[in-house]
């Protein structure tokens, strides 16, 4: 668009040129149709359409240099990236059903949001879970070695089966004991089994947060459906633009049909002077 639009305005830019040159050589001559009013007139669109063209120059590299940064390629090298082709201008239709059902499942943000909503509804399961009541079976079994020193020290030669004095424990008796050859000798060894239940009475907050999983669950299904009513609308928007782009493009042609033979023929009455440079 921004090339055609530039030559669009160059092509006003010669025509002007071409105006104001005729103009001017019978300014100079001062001769029907040179008046200086008519030369000024003709002078000020000249640069009139200079002014534009400049103007959509710097625009058409303003797009081509945001071009180049999607394409992640220099802001400049030396050349312009331009079109090779013309835009198509075949009518485009599109089946609504099978765009519909492709957008949604191709938009990156619906396919986020439907992410969210199964990890809402993982952790609305794993929040349910602690209304359960919970038993846990559990066991040890374990060596014990006593002494005070680890190792590089004289066994104390006191087993579990010893007598001990009265007012002593094994700890005060194995006290001067090596604490290494204690543990892998067998002698000092325990063992639990066991089961354990936990169950909440109440369950105040487990059921408060199961509401707020709950609440938050609604909450990401909901915005799933506004954000699929958004898209489309979007895509109703977009479909609509192409069928008014396609029918105001036919207007258009036929405008300028009819505005190249306005052209011919008021250029053809200014020539023998029939009517003002204005029109």
């Amino acid at each position: 668009f921004g090339w055609r639009n530039l030559e669009t305005s160059n092509t006003a830019l010669a025509s002007a040129r071409s105006t104001w040159q005729k103009t001017y050589l019978l300014y100079s001559v001062g001769t029907k149709g040179g008046e200086a009013a008519q030369e000024a007139q003709a002078r000020e669109q000249y640069f009139q359409f200079k002014s534009q063209t400049q103007a959509l120059l710097n625009e058409l590299l303003q797009a081509e240099n945001r071009l180049r940064f999607v394409m992640g390629i220099s802001v400049s090298d030396g050349r312009l990236i331009r079109p090779i082709d013309t835009p198509t201008v075949a009518s485009v239709k599109f089946d609504w059903c099978e765009i519909t059902e492709e957008a949604l499942a191709r938009n990156l943000d619906l396919r986020r949001q439907k992410w969210r909503i199964k990890q809402r509804e993982l952790e609305l399961i794993a929040t349910k879970n602690h209304l359960l009541p919970r038993l846990d079976a559990f066991g040890r079994y374990r060596f014990l070695g006593f002494g005070d020193q680890l190792i590089d020290t004289e066994r104390s030669g006191v087993s579990p089966n010893d007598a001990i004095p009265p007012g002593q424990s094994y700890s005060g008796v194995i006290g001067g004991g090596n604490a290494f050859e204690n543990l892998t000798s067998g002698e000092f060894q325990d063992w639990e089994v066991g089961l354990q239940l936990l169950f909440t009475i109440g369950f105040r907050s487990e059921l408060a947060n199961v509401r707020n999983q709950q609440l938050q669950f609604a909450k990401a299904k909901a915005v799933l459906k506004e954000q699929e009513l958004e898209l489309s609308h979007q895509l109703g928007d977009a479909v609509r633009n192409i069928v008014n782009h396609y029918t105001q493009t036919e207007t258009n042609f036929n405008r300028r049909v009819a505005a190249e033979k306005e052209v011919l023929a008021v250029e053809t009455a200014y020539e023998h002077g029939i009517v003002t440079l204005d029109l």
